[in-house]
């Protein structure tokens, strides 16, 4: 259940209601963040692109979010709505794309992140317009809030581009792959994939990302167009912590792989993604993290495994590869006494 913030008709509202369906819908989910929330939305009102429409999504905030919106709502693009129960991270991204997205392209916009660029919108439609991409992505800042430190993401890429070359230089990219807030994607295309698939993987956006690129030609813009904030209170801190997140958050590489096998992308193109992206490791470790900490969760996400890639995990287990890492993990466990702490899911951990 959610409600919209009810505002009086005036004839700028009039005049914007008859205005055509939005070109783009810049979704702006917030929990708890009204001190960080108002420069994420003036720079989306700042876009010089004006038929767009800025969706903010509250997840049920306990502090001043309503309050500090209502000023952003004398602009007729924007909108509020107030989940009346927390519904998770992936919970309220679905609600949005699903039930209150207007346009037909879209992004996801971090309520502690801001467009840098006020041209990005402008230059996003005009390759959407020309090359119809199966989604829009630029370069940016990485800002460490706590320490200060900005890194720059540039990317290897420029206009359009073949997506299979985006998807296995998976893990090449520095200090990542991509920056969620500047990514357009076209509503339709991820209604049909059932996005967001999984509520416990944290990392959805990536398997979205991965996987619409093996759909088809991607679009790069190749300038800096948003800075996204690293701080303690980004939910995906809590990967590493929580048990569900922490084996669910493989999914993001897992899935992608299986949709381009289904796809029968060229071997050696599979094999580099693996290779870039560090499947096969991120998965040992997982399975041998699991056996340290609890060897019940161990066997649950083997089985997990078993159901969607048998193969794959039969050629890992057998390798000296990983036996050699699951004696040595024994080993320097039984030394240090230390292990991955690991607890199961709580409301709020998602």
């Amino acid at each position: 259940m959610s409600h919209r913030l009810v505002q009086p008709v005036t004839r700028q509202h009039f005049k914007a209601q008859k205005m055509a369906t939005p070109d783009i819908s810049v979704i702006v989910p917030t929990f708890n963040r009204a001190s960080l929330l108002p420069k994420a939305l003036e720079t989306c009102l700042a876009q010089r692109h004006q038929n767009i429409e800025i969706i903010v999504s509250d997840n049920c905030s306990s502090d001043n979010t309503s309050e500090t919106v209502q000023p952003f709502l004398k602009d007729p693009r924007l909108k509020y709505y107030r989940n009346e129960e927390n519904l998770g991270m992936m919970g309220n991204w679905k609600k949005c794309i699903y039930d209150r997205c207007n346009a037909d392209w879209f992004l996801l916009m971090s309520d502690d992140d801001y467009f840098t660029d006020p041209d990005y919108l402008s230059l996003a439609w005009d390759a959407i317009s020309t090359h119809s991409p199966k989604l829009v992505y630029a370069g940016g800042r990485v800002v460490d809030a706590s320490s200060g430190e900005i890194r720059h993401l540039d990317l290897p890429f420029s206009g359009l581009v073949k997506g299979i070359d985006v998807f296995k230089s998976r893990g090449t990219v520095r200090p990542q792959d991509f920056i969620l807030s500047n990514v357009v994607f076209n509503r339709q295309a991820v209604i049909d994939f059932n996005f967001p698939r999984n509520k416990f993987n944290l990392s959805s956006d990536s398997e979205l990302f991965l996987t619409l690129c093996l759909e088809g030609d991607v679009y790069a813009v190749p300038k800096r167009v948003m800075d996204y904030t690293l701080h303690s209170g980004n939910f995906v801190s809590k990967i590493s912590r929580v048990k569900e997140l922490y084996t669910n958050n493989n999914d993001h590489l897992i899935y992608p792989y299986l949709h381009a096998i289904q796809k029968n992308i060229d071997i050696n193109d599979l094999k580099e993604f693996t290779k870039n992206s560090n499947l096969r490791n991120i998965i040992v470790n997982t399975l041998i993290n699991l056996d340290l900490v609890n060897p019940n969760w161990h066997q649950e996400y083997r089985n997990q495994l078993m159901k969607i890639m048998p193969q794959y995990l039969n050629e890992i287990e057998s390798s000296f590869y990983f036996h050699k890492k699951k004696i040595k993990a024994f080993l320097l466990q039984r030394k240090y006494r230390k292990n991955l702490h690991l607890s199961e899911i709580a409301h709020g951990d998602y």
